[in-house]
């Protein structure tokens, strides 16, 4: 999908952990790149006879980003996993974010041919502004030499980074690579690339 250079457009309000941003502006809070977005509802906090400020909003609790159009690929010696994936992931005023995804599979090579199935991805970390994350996947896949299906789990850890360059949509990129075992299949490295839904660049 074609990229191209671009800034962060302000959407409405800054990341928690009390940012103050000008427009196209990255804040930082322990040494974490955070993005500029528009929080989930219920989210925000109200302050009494305070104007309305488009361009700022005060944000109390925990924020949601959404993670879509993502890709996937899982090597093992066994053979790669190709698919899909979405997600949510909630940051909170304090402790690490947590990113919930569910991860279909399309395709897959040598053991995994054949491959469909969904998995449930659950992590710990810095999905959506950069820096070390954990994955834990789990899900039943079924293949051309199991048709009746396998368990699969695999934890990843790794590095998620938010490049400058923006997908066609216009929308910033988190990208995972890590490495973790697969169960009697040994070592393996996972890359992951979506969206998130609530940035923009110009």
């Amino acid at each position: 999908m074609p990229r191209h250079h671009a800034c962060l457009e302000l959407c409405g309000v800054a990341l928690v952990v009390a940012l103050s941003v000008a427009c196209g502006d990255i804040a930082r809070s322990d040494s974490t790149r955070a993005l500029l977005t528009t929080p989930s509802a219920g989210t925000l906090a109200t302050v009494p006879d305070a104007p309305r400020d488009s361009a700022r909003t005060l944000v109390k609790g925990t924020v949601t980003f959404t993670l879509a159009d993502g890709v996937f690929k899982l090597t093992s010696s066994a053979g790669d996993l190709t698919g899909t994936y979405g997600g949510l992931v909630r940051v909170p005023d304090t402790g690490r974010p947590t990113a919930a995804l569910t991860l279909v599979v399309t395709g897959g090579s040598n053991l995994f041919a054949g491959a469909s199935g969904t998995l449930v991805g659950d992590g710990r970390g810095a999905f959506v502004t950069g820096g070390d994350f954990n994955l834990s996947v789990d899900g039943t896949l079924r293949t051309s030499a199991q048709p009746g299906g396998s368990r699969l789990r695999v934890n990843i850890s790794g590095i998620a980074t938010v490049p400058l360059t923006c997908s066609a949509s216009n929308r910033r990129l988190s990208q995972l690579q890590g490495t973790g075992n697969i169960p009697n299949l040994g070592r393996s490295t996972m890359q992951l690339e979506s969206e998130i839904v609530q940035t923009n660049c110009f």
